[in-house]
């Protein structure tokens, strides 16, 4: 910024320089920015897609939420991403994600991590989000993760399926007063081969099925117990990533409950906030061929309808207009104060002594 101010500066002298000095500068800085989806991406059967997450966001409120300040699992290195211009103006904070996902690898029940328990301050954030409906940003191959759901319209012989961008954090009992966390993640992924000859596929489409399991440790023991086994072994800290990736293989040992394969519904009690409470994430992969064309991929999102709530769009455009009045409005009087003074100096009358002052002195 403070080399621009400077060439801003001397613009006026020199255009050609400035011209060419900012060409200089936007080039070189060129590759901070890039469009991603352009290019496919092709995998071989057993490549590791990688996943990325996003910021948290909600439909009653145009406020972010880092996907860092939950305590959700976290990968060894949390690296971000580079964001284009559009993501930059819209807060997105895209990082990678903790989760694993190979080509045509299926995965049933996968402990990713266990959590450390509740403590009040953050109970209470969690529970804020899910009554505020937020909804997670999943990111896989630049397409982003959806929630696919069925509905029937009127005249219709078969339920439309639509897909709705991200899947809520959990869910309000509309009953009493209790909030269920989503824990467990069931990831639909379809992918395409271009070329019957070539072991090469496309991801094509990405979905999400979220599901609230109270997990239970199989064999008598507690995640804490287990927890100090895996600090026990690993010789680590209790917050370490090495503790984490044996407390979950720990867990994975012993079993859980709560699981199921990859065409039903995961049968268990939901998982309900509480203080304290430890909570343990999995996931499924489940992978499928599909006709989907790689350029047509992206049809389905484009081609939704009213799946987000109009108040929205109504609220983001309010939202703009009272930023671009604020800031008129401030200009405004900025221009109109700095108007008074100079009609004020060029009306105010003279002195004898000061039109003596304001003479050009002349002469030896």
């Amino acid at each position: 910024m403070n080399i621009l101010a400077a060439m801003m500066a001397g613009a006026s002298a020199t255009p050609i320089l400035f011209m060419t000095t900012l060409l200089s500068v936007t080039n070189f800085g060129a590759d901070a920015f890039y469009v991603p989806g352009i290019t496919a991406a092709d995998y071989k059967k057993g490549d590791e897609v990688t996943m990325s997450v996003n910021s948290l966001t909600s439909i009653k409120t145009q406020l972010p939420f880092g996907y860092n300040r939950l305590p959700l699992c976290k990968p060894r290195n949390i690296n971000r991403k580079r964001e284009n211009i559009g993501e930059l103006l819209a807060g997105d904070r895209i990082i990678d994600s903790p989760y694993h996902l190979q080509m045509q690898v299926d995965v049933n029940c996968k402990i990713l991590c266990a959590a450390e328990p509740l403590d009040e301050k953050t109970f209470q954030r969690y529970t804020s989000l899910v009554e505020r409906g937020y909804h997670h940003n999943f990111i896989l191959d630049n397409l982003p993760g959806a929630t696919q759901f069925n509905s029937e319209t009127e005249g219709a012989a078969v339920a439309r399926t639509h897909y709705a961008g991200g899947f809520p954090v959990g869910y309000a009992d509309p009953n009493g007063e209790d909030r269920y966390v989503f824990n467990h993640l069931r990831f639909h992924v379809k992918y395409h081969q271009k070329n019957k000859d070539v072991a090469e596929y496309r991801v094509v489409q990405f979905s999400v099925d979220p599901m609230s399991v109270e997990h239970i440790v199989k064999g008598g023991k507690t995640v804490e117990q287990l927890r100090r086994e895996a600090i026990a072994m690993s010789g680590a800290d209790a917050s370490s990533f090495l503790v984490n990736v044996k407390l979950s293989e720990l867990i994975e040992k012993a079993g859980v409950n709560g699981c199921s394969d990859k065409n039903s519904m995961v049968k268990s009690a939901p998982l309900k906030l509480a203080e304290h409470k430890t909570i343990i994430y999995s996931y499924d992969v489940v992978w499928e061929e599909s006709d989907i064309l790689w350029a047509t991929r992206w049809d389905i999102y484009l081609s939704e309808n009213n799946i987000v709530p109009a108040q929205v769009h109504w609220f983001a455009i309010t939202n703009s207009i009272m930023v671009v009045v604020i800031l008129s409005v401030m200009i405004a009087l900025i221009l109109v104060r700095n108007l008074r003074r100079d009609i004020a100096g060029y009306n105010e009358v003279l002195t004898d002594e000061e039109k003596l002052e304001e003479q050009e002195e002349s002469g030896w």
